[in-house]
């Protein structure tokens, strides 16, 4: 194989999971394939700049008013390519306008959700312009990839389109488990650990709400939070300046493996994401993690095996309160979840799958 394959996603900003998705699959293509990667917005420095340092990335850093005059001229462009990997809205768009340019281009979309405008609460006149504008397009696009068996669903319901899924992976070689952590008893102090985007819908008041109402029980209890977002400042407040509350904000690849590694729990909060790469990494480094039984959640925790699911915010605390009690507990799960994600969740497993739609 040796083609030339453009990837597109509005922006590489930030550490999203999205972004380093499309970086690992890029980095890999790139061995057999000219590959460019293109992006609205880029910040090379805060967006995994360790995976996008060999990566050709063309920044169009375009405002919001010139978005509509680029998409038409990106669209014209990329015809000169043999496939386009999409990820996010708009660029499935501006793949499709490109193939009226090339027919014999094809398009693969990765699906990390269903759009945001699908959501019941969005119903602008744009949100259903889009809708039926999607419909429109989707017997264009030659692969629908989703990124859990919870999406290929949506995609089904929304589409009534088949999709193959690729599962989020991680370096394993990298999320390994500190081997001088503390034995189980020998911590002098416990500490659980949240990972991402400080956004509305990722929930992180509800670790903030169980560190308070477990603090009295546990006198030693920290709560470290990482990355930065738009709920930053609402959350400083709902820390109340409490010193074992910790704002580490977007800490690099490096710090977010030794917190994983010294923590005691790993909390997953989000109440609407469709794949909790976190998740994967607490479980690579042998921690307990946490979580909200959603649907999708299911396909990566198999309860009080690799990690431990809870029905509602009440039983999550509970939870979080019975595995810092029980240090044995805790340590029930390590080898299952490595393992789990080693065989399911690694390098090696995309590379596979990357091998057989790709080729």
């Amino acid at each position: 194989m040796n083609s030339k394959i453009a990837v597109l996603h509005p922006q590489a900003r930030v550490m999203g999971w999205a972004v380093k998705m499309l970086f690992l699959i890029s980095t890999y293509l790139q061995d057999k394939n000219s590959v460019d990667f293109y992006t609205f917005s880029f910040d090379k420095a805060n967006c995994f700049p360790e995976l996008n340092k060999n990566l050709n990335i063309i920044n169009l850093n375009l405002k919001w008013f010139s978005k509509f005059f680029w998409i038409i001229k990106l669209s014209y462009s990329l015809r000169k390519y043999d496939i386009i990997l999409v990820w996010n809205s708009p660029m499935h768009f501006v793949a499709v306008l490109a193939k009226i340019f090339n027919p014999r281009l094809k398009i693969f979309w990765y699906l990390q959700n269903i759009p945001v405008y699908y959501l019941p609460q969005n119903k602008s006149i744009l949100v259903y312009f889009k809708r039926w504008a999607e419909k429109l397009i989707i017997g264009k696009i030659d692969k629908i990839i989703s990124n859990s068996n919870f999406i290929k669903w949506e995609v089904l319901k929304y589409f009534k389109a088949k999709s193959d899924v690729i599962y989020p992976v991680i370096d394993t070689g990298f999320f390994l488990p500190h081997p001088t952590s503390p034995k189980i008893g020998e911590e002098n102090f416990l500490s659980l650990f949240i990972n991402w985007r400080l956004v509305k819908w990722k929930n992180v008041e509800l670790a903030i709400r169980c560190f308070f109402e477990l603090k009295d029980k546990y006198p030693n209890l920290k709560l470290y939070i990482a990355w930065d977002w738009e709920e930053k400042s609402k959350l400083q407040k709902l820390a109340l300046n409490n010193k074992d509350i910790i704002f580490l904000w977007e800490i690099g690849q490096d710090e977010v493996k030794k917190y994983y590694q010294m923590c005691d729990i790993s909390l997953f909060t989000s109440k609407i994401d469709s794949f909790g790469l976190t998740i994967i990494e607490a479980m690579s480094c042998e921690k307990p993690v946490v979580s909200l039984a959603l649907g999708w959640a299911t396909e990566i925790i198999e309860d009080w095996k690799t990690g431990f699911l809870v029905e509602d915010e009440t039983e999550f605390i509970k939870k979080v309160d019975n595995l810092l009690q029980n240090p044995e507990l805790r340590a029930t799960i390590w080898q299952n979840a490595r393992q789990f994600v080693v065989n399911n969740f690694s390098l090696k497993t995309l590379y596979s799958k990357l091998d057989k739609i790709f080729k």
